[in-house]
C-alpha cells in the first residue's frame, strides 16, 4: 500500500482483486466489503480543495462485472446520503485519463496497469493505492506517512492520558469531599437525635394541654350544636313537607301533560283498522323509552298503492315526539298533497320540506330522522323500498335478505345525494320487517353489551317456522329478558308483515 498526502485534493485509487475477476460470478460479499471500505475512506480521509462545490464526485475506471457491481451498490448506498455535507455523484470511465477530475477514484484491476505504470500515467496526481493482488514490496506503505500517522496517534494518546489524569484528580477530590460530607452527616445525625428527644418531650406536654383544652371546647360546642341542630331539623322538616307537596303537584302536572301528549301522538299513528284493511297478518311492537316517543310508524294510500314506514327521529321523550309530529306531517304532505309516488323521490322531497320548515328559525337545526319506507303495489305484484340509514329485512322462505339504505339522514347533511330505491316481486316475499335501531342497540345480557344487529337477524330467522301471530310476543319477551334490570336506552319500534 503506497500513501501520498494530497495538497490540493485527494484521489483514492482502488484496485479490485484480479483473481476475483476470473470467476464467472461476482463475489457479492467481497463487493459489499469493498463498497463499504470505499465509503469509509471517502468519509474519514481529509481532502484538499474539492473538484465541485455542489457534489462529492467518485469516479470508477473499468468494464468488468465487479466494477459494475461496485458502481451499482455505490449508487444504492449513497442515494440518500451525503459526504462532506454534499450529495454524491458517481461517474464511470472506460480507461484512465489524465483529465479525470474527481474527489475519489476507484480503478478496476482489469486496466492491467502496475503501480509503477500508474505513477507514469497519473504523473503529479496524489493517490492512495489499495490492492489485494500485488505482492508485499510493490505495495508498501510510505514511511513518511507511517511517521505522520504515528505522530497523530501519539498526540491523540497524549490528549487521552491528560484527560484521564484530569478525571482521576477530579474523582480523588470528589472522594475526599464525600468523606467530609459523611463525617458532617454523622455529627448532624447525633445532634438530630438529641433535638428529636427534646422535641418529643415538648410535644408530649403540649399534647396533654391541648387535649384538656379540646375536651372543654368540644363539650361547649356540642351543647351549642345540639341546640342548633334541633332548631334546624325542625325548620327543614317543615320546609321539606312544603317542597314535597309542591314537587308532587308539579310531577302530577308534568305526567298529565305527557300522558295527554302521548294520546296526541298515538292519534297521529295509523290505527288498527287501517292495518287490518291493508294486511291480513301483521304485528306492531312499539315501546317508547319515555311516555312519548321519537319513533313513529306511518301509513298512507295513493292510487291503489300502500306506503308504510318506520321512522326514528332525533332524540326521544318530548323533543323526539315533537320531531315525530313534524316529520310525519311532512311525509303525509309529500304523498297526499304533492302526489309523489316513488319512495326515493318521497324521501328527497321530505328533506326539502324539513329544510323549508326549519328555515324560519334563526338557529341552525340539525335534527331529522332515519327511516325505512316501502311502497306496496299489489296490482303489479311489486314492492319498492328506499331508506335513510335503516334497511329492510325480508324473508323468502327461511332465508333472510336485506335491502340496504342510503347512508344519509332525512335532514341536514353536508354531502347529500338523491336517494336510491330497490324493487322486488311481492309474490316472492314471505315476510318483511321495518324497524328503528332501538331494538338492536339495547344494552343487557350477562356482559351488558348491545343486543346487536347480528343477534337480531338470528332471532328473526329462528322464528320464521313459527306461527306469525307469535312473532311480536317472541320479540317482546326476548328484548325484555335481554334488558333485565337495565334502563331502556332508546325508543323501540318493529313492524312485521306476512304476505
Amino acid at each position: 500500500m503506497i500513501l501520498k498526502i494530497p495538497i490540493i485534493k485527494l484521489l483514492v485509487l482502488c484496485f479490485v482483486s484480479l483473481p476475483i475477476l476470473l470467476h464467472a460470478k461476482v463475489d457479492n460479499d467481497l463487493v459489499n466489503h469493498k463498497v463499504d471500505y470505499i465509503i469509509s475512506v471517502a468519509r474519514v480521509l481529509k481532502a484538499g480543495k474539492p473538484v465541485s462545490k455542489t457534489h462529492f464526485k467518485i469516479g470508477t475506471v473499468g468494464k468488468g462485472a465487479e466494477i459494475k457491481s461496485i458502481v451499482k451498490k455505490l449508487n444504492i448506498k449513497l442515494a440518500s446520503q451525503k459526504i462532506r455535507h454534499k450529495p454524491v455523484s458517481i461517474q464511470s470511465y472506460n480507461r484512465i485519463k489524465n483529465n479525470i477530475k474527481v474527489d475519489l477514484l476507484v480503478i478496476s484491476s482489469q486496466t492491467k496497469i502496475t503501480p509503477n505504470d500508474l505513477k507514469g500515467v497519473l504523473k503529479s496526481l496524489n493517490y492512495i493505492l489499495l490492492t489485494d493482488s500485488y505482492p508485499y514490496g510493490i505495495s508498501t506503505l510510505n514511511n513518511n506517512t507511517i511517521k505522520a500517522l504515528e505522530k497523530e496517534i501519539d498526540q491523540s494518546n497524549e490528549k487521552l492520558n491528560h484527560a484521564e489524569s484530569k478525571i482521576s484528580n477530579q474523582i480523588e477530590t470528589i472522594n475526599k469531599n464525600d468523606s467530609i460530607i459523611e463525617i458532617n452527616n454523622q455529627l448532624i445525625g447525633k445532634n438530630k437525635d438529641v433535638i428529636d428527644k427534646q422535641h418529643d418531650e415538648i410535644h408530649e406536654q403540649d399534647s396533654t394541654i391541648h387535649t384538656q383544652k379540646l375536651l372543654l371546647t368540644v363539650a361547649i360546642v356540642s351543647l351549642l350544636l345540639i341546640g342548633s341542630l334541633l332548631f334546624i331539623i325542625l325548620k327543614i322538616n317543615k320546609q321539606r313537607k312544603l317542597i314535597l307537596v309542591d314537587v308532587k303537584e308539579k310531577n302530577k302536572n308534568i305526567l298529565d301533560s305527557l300522558n295527554y301528549s302521548k294520546n296526541i301522538q298515538l292519534a297521529m299513528l295509523p290505527n288498527e283498522s287501517e292495518f287490518e284493511k291493508n294486511f291480513e297478518n301483521y304485528f306492531i311492537l312499539y315501546q317508547p323509552k319515555d311516555i312519548v316517543s321519537g319513533d313513529f310508524y306511518w301509513m298512507e294510500e295513493l292510487n291503489g298503492k300502500i306506503y308504510l314506514s318506520v321512522a326514528d327521529c332525533t332524540g326521544h321523550g318530548v323533543p323526539g315526539a315533537m320531531m315525530s309530529l313534524i316529520c310525519s306531517k311532512a311525509l303525509t304532505k309529500v304523498v297526499k298533497e304533492l302526489k309523489i309516488s316513488e319512495p326515493s323521490k318521497i324521501l328527497d322531497q321530505t328533506v326539502e320540506e324539513l329544510q323549508d320548515y326549519f328555515s324560519k328559525s334563526t338557529k341552525t337545526i340539525h335534527d331529522g330522522m332515519d327511516l325505512s319506507l316501502i311502497c306496496i303495489d299489489k296490482t303489479n305484484d311489486e314492492i319498492t323500498f328506499s331508506g335513510a340509514h335503516n334497511p329492510l329485512y325480508y324473508f323468502t322462505g327461511t332465508e333472510l335478505k336485506i335491502l340496504k339504505a342510503d347512508k344519509q339522514p332525512i335532514g341536514s347533511y353536508l354531502y347529500r345525494k338523491p336517494y336510491t330505491q330497490s324493487s322486488l316481486k311481492l309474490s316472492s316475499i314471505n315476510t318483511i320487517y321495518l324497524f328503528s335501531d332501538g331494538f338492536h342497540d339495547q344494552f343487557g345480557g350477562q356482559k351488558n353489551k348491545k343486543f346487536s344487529k347480528k343477534r337480531f337477524k338470528t332471532l328473526l330467522t329462528s322464528i320464521q317456522n313459527k306461527d306469525f301471530t307469535t312473532h311480536c310476543n317472541v320479540l317482546q319477551n326476548e328484548i325484555n329478558d335481554w334488558k333485565g334490570s337495565q334502563d331502556q336506552i332508546d325508543d323501540i319500534s318493529v313492524i312485521g308483515v306476512k304476505f
